[in-house]
């Protein structure tokens, strides 16, 4: 069994009994380690601790899981097939003002009454971990946010909370308003890289992560997508747009000024003294990603102006925002449906706002010369027309 997160199982006393008589040295280090952390460490992180290599690290650990003096603390400890008593429940919901406060909202975001199971599952929570009423609504709005809401993810989620240390309600709020940040970043990045489709893997959660922490921006992450496409032919790679903002984190880059001077320094004096032609369709490329940009700023700073003059257009745009978030976590069926319906009805009340301002309803619209490609110039790995209508007629008027 593959761990995450080391946390006791048993109490001191107990657990020193059984590693006396296991006799094994490795086993006593880490639990003494896992002990002074609190009772709870990831596996990396004693790893790190104990300067220790993976075989052995695994070794102690599977020791420790044989005994039962660790569980996954990432996992909920596994429950059997017994449910709590009908009427158990219905006396905690009845007399525990919190819990069937806890049980109306659930109901309230499932659309349904509560099953005996989920009822069973969620005492379990509320009582085993002490978490507050108020933290724990605030996980089961954000699992019907995130697009995964079920009894199961509240739970798991729960878990993951509490051996993080969230247990106040400040602190909830905090982690979920980093949540909301990181997903916004996502699916900001999913956009851009045209990936809107699917969710990301997490091998592309984790170059979205590195991403962020390096401070990669809208303006850098488009000219790093431009300069992935056009040195892969056209064909999208992860793993080369991922060099490309590695060696610019790397040399200090940090915005398009920065950028445009390493394109313009030389390699070489031999490179300066014989530069090499620039060949057509990388110059119609160029002049593409430079029409958009001049879009871009363009956009940019009317929404600058929208933000500064009109509190409507900020709470408006914000609910888009949220929308949008929910909606790149959100597969099929009647919630995605009904996230859709949302978007439309805040994409027309923001044309609403535009025209009592005084502009055009489509003034905040990106409109592109080419509608299939966005002058992009390639739609995934193929040529767009509008690329070839450009060689085409660059190669007539050179003849």
């Amino acid at each position: 069994m593959a761990f995450e997160q080391l946390t006791l199982a048993k109490s001191a006393e107990e657990s020193l009994c059984i590693l006396a008589q296991v006799k094994q040295p490795d086993c006593a280090l880490l639990y003494a380690c896992i002990y002074a952390k609190g009772g709870s460490m990831t596996v990396e992180e004693a790893g790190k601790v104990l300067e220790w290599d993976a075989a052995r690290l695994a070794q102690a650990v599977k020791m420790l899981a044989v005994f039962d003096l660790v569980r996954d603390g990432v996992k909920p400890p596994v429950r059997g097939e017994s449910l709590a008593d009908p009427g158990e429940l219905l006396i905690c919901r009845r007399e525990d003002g919190a819990f069937a406060g806890i049980c109306d909202y659930f109901e309230q975001c499932k659309g349904r009454q509560m099953t005996q199971r989920e009822m069973s599952i969620l005492l379990e929570v509320y009582q085993s971990l002490n978490m507050p009423a108020s933290v724990l609504g605030l996980l089961i709005g954000w699992c019907q946010e995130s697009g995964h809401f079920s009894i199961q993810n509240i739970q798991r989620q729960a878990y993951q909370w509490h051996n993080k240390g969230i247990l106040s309600f400040e602190q909830a709020t905090a982690h979920l308003d980093a949540l909301r940040r990181w997903y916004a970043y996502e699916s900001g990045v999913l956009r851009m890289l045209g990936q809107t489709n699917r969710e990301a893997t997490e091998s592309q959660k984790k170059f979205i992560d590195q991403w962020r922490a390096w401070g990669v921006n809208r303006e850098l992450l488009a000219m790093a997508y431009d300069k992935t496409m056009m040195g892969t032919g056209g064909k999208f790679s992860w793993s080369y747009i991922h060099k490309i903002l590695e060696s610019w984190h790397n040399q200090g880059i940090k915005n398009r000024n920065d950028v445009e001077q390493k394109d313009r320094r030389p390699a070489n004096p031999v490179a300066a003294a014989a530069p090499q032609p620039e060949s057509a369709e990388r110059r119609i490329l160029r002049q593409l990603e430079q029409t958009r940009l001049q879009r871009e700023r363009t956009l940019q700073q009317r929404l600058e102006t929208l933000r500064g003059i009109s509190p409507e257009f900020r709470d408006n745009e914000s609910a888009l925002r949220l929308c949008a978030s929910r909606m790149a976590r959100c597969g099929s069926g009647d919630d995605r449906a009904k996230l859709e319906q949302q978007k439309m009805l805040l994409l027309d009340r923001q044309k609403g706002i535009l025209v009592r301002l005084g502009h055009p309803a489509d003034w905040l619209s990106d409109q592109s010369n080419c509608p299939h490609c966005g002058d992009r110039g390639y739609i995934g790995s193929k040529r767009c027309t509008c690329l070839e209508a450009m060689l085409q007629k660059e190669t007539g008027a050179m003849e």
